[in-house]
Order: C-alpha cells, then sequence, then structure tokens
C-alpha cells in the first residue's frame, strides 16, 4: 500500500477539497484547476492534471454547482465505459451503484466472511476483554455483597416456597437488589465501552472490504485509534440529545394528561379518555425517540470514515440521510431483528436454567456463565450490525453523491499497485 492509501478516507491528500462536505474518508478529487472560492493554482500536493491515484483529471459536469454532477464527485474526464463493460464494478463485497435494502444485509455478512481474521478476531479480543472484567466484578459483588441477602431468599424464603410466608425482610432483600443493580451497571458500562471501540473500528474494515481490500488488525487499529476519544464523545452527546427528547416528549405528554384529566373531572368515560392519552404519549415517545435514533445512526460512519468531530458528524449524518428515513429505517430494522434473534437464541437456555436454581452458588454460577455468553453474544452481533450500519452510509452516498465513482476509481487503483 502506497503512502497515499495510508487511511480509506484519506486516499490522496488528508485535507477535503475547500467548498465541499466532508469527503467519504476524503476521498478527494481536487480538480488541478482552481475552484471558485479556492486559492489560484489548485491544491497544494496534487500533481497537475492527475488525482493522488495518477488517474486523469476529473472534469466537472455541465451545469453542475461546484462543477461537479454527483455532488461531490465529477465523473472521470473522457472516461466512457470501458469495452465489454456490463454492469457497474464489484471489486469487493457489493456492487459500486445504489443497493437495495437486500444487498445491504447480505453486504454485511459478506463484509464479516471477507475479512474473518479481523471481524472476529477484534470482536473476541475486545468483548474478550470485557466478558472477563465483566465476570470478575459480577463475581466479586455477588459473593461480597448479594450472595449473604439471596442465600435467605433461596433456602427459606418466597424461592424456595411461595405459597408460605417469606422469611427475608426488606433489610435483607434491600443489599441484594443494590448490589445486582450496581453490578448491572458496571456490566453495561463494560459492555458500552468495548463495543463502541468494536463499531469504530469495524466501521474501516467494511469500508476497505467494499474496495476490495483485506486490511490487517494493525493496519485497521492505525485508521481508527485517532476516532476513538471522539467516538466516546460521540456516544455521549447523542445519549445526551436522545435523554432530553425523552424528558421533553414525557413533560409535553404529562401536561396533557393532566390537563385533560382536569377538563374532564371524575366518571368513567374521563378513565377511559386517560388511558387513551396515555396509549397516545407512549406511542408519540416510542416515535419521537425512534426518529432520532435514525437520523443520528450515521454519525458514527461520517465521524470514523470523514475523520469529523462530533458535533461535525452529527450533522453529516443527518444531512446523508436526509429524505431516506424509512429507507434507512427498514435497514437497521431488519438488522435489529437478525442481532435480536441472535441474542435471543444464546440467551433462551440461560433463562430456563434459572428455573431449577435452588441454591445461592448455583445461582451466582449461573448469572457469570450468563453474563460472559450474553457479552460474546455481541462479538457476533456487533461486527454485522456495524457492517449494516457503514453499508447504509456508503449506499446513500453513492444515491446523493456519485461516491460509487470515486470508489471504483480507488479500486482500480488498488488492483493496478
Amino acid at each position: 500500500m502506497s503512502e497515499q492509501q495510508g487511511q480509506y478516507g484519506q486516499y490522496g491528500s488528508s485535507r477535503p477539497t475547500p467548498g465541499q462536505p466532508g469527503q467519504y474518508g476524503q476521498y478527494g478529487n481536487p480538480p488541478s484547476q482552481p475552484q471558485p472560492g479556492a486559492p489560484s493554482g489548485g491544491q497544494p500536493g496534487w500533481s497537475q492534471g492527475q488525482n493522488s491515484w495518477g488517474q486523469s483529471q476529473w472534469a466537472p459536469a455541465p451545469g453542475a454547482p461546484g462543477g461537479s454532477g454527483y455532488g461531490q464527485y465529477g465523473p472521470a474526464q473522457g472516461s466512457g465505459a470501458p469495452a465489454g463493460f456490463g454492469g457497474p464494478p464489484k471489486p469487493g463485497i457489493i456492487p459500486l451503484r445504489p443497493l437495495s435494502v437486500g444487498e445491504v444485509l447480505d453486504g454485511a455478512f459478506r463484509a464479516i466472511r471477507a475479512n474473518p481474521k479481523a471481524t472476529f478476531g477484534l470482536s473476541l479480543l475486545i468483548m474478550g476483554v470485557a466478558a472477563l472484567l465483566t465476570t470478575v466484578v459480577t463475581a466479586a459483588m455477588t459473593y461480597a455483597f448479594a450472595l449473604p441477602a439471596i442465600d435467605p431468599l433461596l433456602t427459606g424464603g418466597p424461592f424456595a416456597d411461595p405459597f408460605g410466608d417469606p422469611a427475608a425482610s426488606a433489610s435483607q432483600v434491600g443489599p441484594a437488589l443494590l448490589a445486582l443493580g450496581l453490578t448491572l451497571l458496571i456490566s453495561l458500562l463494560f459492555t458500552w465501552i468495548a463495543s463502541t471501540i468494536l463499531t469504530g473500528l469495524l466501521m474501516h474494515s467494511t469500508s476497505q472490504a467494499v474496495i476490495g481490500r483485506t486490511a490487517s488488525i494493525s493496519e485497521i487499529w492505525r485508521l481508527a485509534r485517532g476516532q476513538l476519544l471522539r467516538l466516546f464523545a460521540l456516544t455521549i452527546v447523542e445519549a445526551v440529545i436522545l435523554f432530553t427528547v425523552y424528558v421533553v416528549v414525557i413533560a409535553a405528554a404529562a401536561g396533557a394528561i393532566g390537563g385533560a384529566a382536569v377538563v374532564l373531572g371524575d366518571g368513567p368515560w374521563s378513565i377511559v379518555a386517560i388511558l387513551l392519552l396515555v396509549f397516545v404519549a407512549i406511542l408519540a415517545v416510542v416515535v419521537v425517540l425512534g426518529f432520532f435514533v435514525i437520523r443520528l445512526a450515521l454519525a458514527t460512519p461520517s465521524l470514523m470514515l470523514e475523520r469529523l468531530g462530533p458535533l461535525a458528524a452529527i450533522k453529516r449524518g443527518w444531512q446523508v440521510s436526509r429524505k431516506h428515513f424509512w429507507r434507512l429505517l427498514g435497514i437497521l430494522l431488519l438488522a435489529g431483528i437478525i442481532v435480536a434473534i441472535i441474542s435471543y437464541a444464546v440467551a433462551i437456555p440461560f433463562s430456563a436454567a434459572f428455573m431449577f436454581v435452588e441454591s445461592a452458588e448455583a445461582l451466582t454460577i449461573l448469572l457469570l456463565v450468563q453474563t460472559a455468553f450474553s457479552v460474546l453474544a455481541m462479538a457476533l452481533t456487533t461486527p454485522y450490525f456495524a457492517a449494516v450500519t457503514a453499508l447504509a452510509y456508503i449506499d446513500l452516498r453513492m444515491r446523493k453523491e456519485g461516491l460509487d465513482v470515486t470508489l471504483a476509481q480507488s479500486a482500480e487503483a488498488q488492483a493496478g499497485e
């Protein structure tokens, strides 16, 4: 790999062309002639008449703003379809054209198969560490705090004899619930950190597979490590946004229900009306939160592949997903169903095993095993969902900005090396 291909997303110059939005991985194709608003003499570091891959200069499409009929990318000058061209090129896991929903979902499986060492290797490494830390913390918290309180519940309390008098008091149940809740919180924290890192790394693995490259683990790490802190910041910002939206919608719904209760007064019909309003409020929370979740979904690939900051990535992802909400919703919903099926398939045996627990020690062991397997199950599902998200981002950029032209040029340059 040449020095100019140090990053997928930085083929050529590491700076995007002035006046354009963030490049896909900053795959810039700056013309040798200055664009309106750009300094005379063209971009520094670019040879006259050629882009960074040594290919012919990209000519502006007639009448297109900014000199490009593809948004950021113009068709190559004099580059007609090659002889015998029977369809879009497919150098990697997907054809370089706008994709169908099925091709996005299938392409995610292809991305995993194309580079199993990086995808499953990174997943097992990162999620394995998370599983180990979670298991150790769960064991320590359970034996130190939860076990003394759980044991009476199992040996002489409602779990041992559901129809007898409970032997455990509130003072026994409280510490157990607090310890289990704190353990769950720590487990979620470890899982969040691991899945965030893994998702960022796998974005690069998928993007490389699109142009037919198999990136090593060390290369993927080198491409992604500079953005990981920004990725954590992005997830925090997104969480704050979603929590704020949730609070606003809940507050508005509570105000509407309270006002309706005052206006309707007492009576059977007022209760029915209030229950209906509660249902509408719950539906409104789901719809509004779902809208923001989908519109924020492409912020992560924008941040990782275009090397943006958190706020710029949110803006960019919002821009890319504009007018394609329902398509993106369908893709992510189907991917979520596939992930849920895999996750539930792992969880079902443990759920059934809880019915036969008769001692605190057995419960502790089962919790530890379930925790470990749940985290490791994410090693199977996280690569798939990350690949789907990355391909959905690439698909929309091919639809809106002609990214397929640039990717084809990059794949051709890669094949010629």
